[in-house]
């Protein structure tokens, strides 16, 4: 290193805006003015401290009175039709916030009847059935003379069926309009009623004990000999649920997505199909499960003992909810209307 270097510090590079830059190298830049356009119309003036009239909702305070139904008032006996039961008495729940809670429950309960009277006026067309003549009874009219005695249209949907592969089970959608069918030597087919179409037909090759439709007509359920087996519209095999054995009789329960099933050692059975898990099995101790049924309101299964007993289960209880003795002696069919408020029961007593 030379003696100039010694002691001395290297300087930096520039930056561009630390140069200096002569003032007549700037440009003038010239500012246009704005031109002024004169405001063409009327001015109005408004009052910002003015309220708004408040809606006729906000207006039910202490006070004001109370909206005025104009609409006519429903008879008693209509609303009596689609009432669901007595209000909860609300005087034994103890927190005030599950009073409030059941008191709001019970107002929309109130407004589902309501409107449900008010729109029974839309059905323009009454219930058919069949009136006898005196000394007759409806249980010997045969489907040929309904049909001839009827109009065109409701003859047009008689049909019948030839079938070699039964005793049959049968189940229709919950829309009505898809039928399917189980056979006992392994027939299984699905098809629209009303059309006539196929949807699918085969044989599985052995023993099927009951079907059922899941929450769609394209998904049902098979019990067969041995399990319980899912297929499709085109009869397409889905699951095969083994946990599932040995299935006297199906129900599905479309509001839980539960398909409950009962078998031959007595054992209640609940699959969610949303999840494909059991979220019940439990024995009943009953025998064998022949008869079971639904209550479509509430989901319980009704289960016909051989002793005369109807009892009704639900998956988180492991006894029964109810027992009924109906008959003395074995129950031989039994079903609940779609309110779930009836069960008809028939025995080997004819009764």
């Amino acid at each position: 290193m030379g003696e100039d270097e010694v002691g001395t510090k290297k300087k930096g590079n520039k930056r561009y805006f630390q140069e200096v830059v002569d003032e007549s190298e700037v440009k003038k830049i010239k500012h246009k003015p704005k031109i002024k356009q004169e405001f063409k119309g009327e001015i109005i003036k408004v009052e910002q401290n003015v309220q708004k009239p408040l809606k006729p909702h906000l207006k039910r305070k202490k006070g004001y009175q109370k909206y005025e139904d104009k609409r006519p008032n429903i008879p008693k006996h209509i609303l009596d039709k689609y009432n669901r039961g007595e209000n909860v008495e609300v005087d034994g729940i103890k927190t005030k916030y599950f009073k409030e809670k059941q008191q709001r429950k019970e107002v929309y309960l109130e407004y589902a009847t309501e409107q449900a009277a008010r729109t029974e006026l839309l059905l323009t067309e009454q219930q058919g059935f069949i009136e006898a003549d005196e000394g007759e009874v409806t249980a010997e009219y045969r489907q040929e003379e309904i049909a001839a005695n009827v109009d065109i249209q409701s003859a047009s949907k008689l049909f019948k069926l030839n079938l070699e592969f039964g005793p049959y089970s049968m189940r229709y959608s919950r829309n009505g309009r898809h039928l399917l069918l189980g056979g006992r030597k392994g027939h299984v087919s699905s098809f629209d009623w009303v059309t006539k179409k196929m949807h699918c037909e085969m044989n599985v090759m052995e023993e099927v004990a009951d079907v059922s439709y899941l929450h769609v007509h394209t998904m049902f359920a098979c019990a067969q000999k041995d399990h319980v087996y899912i297929y499709d519209n085109q009869g397409t095999e889905l699951h095969c649920i083994k946990r599932m054995f040995r299935v006297n009789r199906m129900e599905f329960l479309p509001y839980h997505f539960l398909l409950a099933t009962g078998n031959k050692d007595g054992y209640l059975s609940w699959l969610d199909v949303s999840i494909g898990e059991l979220v019940g099995n439990y024995g009943t101790k009953l025998g064998e499960i022949r008869i079971m049924r639904q209550n479509p309101s509430n989901g319980v299964l009704c289960l016909g003992g051989g002793k005369g007993v109807v009892s009704m289960w639900s998956p988180k209880v492991r006894e029964p909810l109810a027992k009924l003795l109906c008959h003395p002696t074995p129950l031989s069919a039994l079903t609940v209307d779609h309110k779930g408020q009836h069960l008809i029961t028939a025995g080997l007593d004819r009764k």
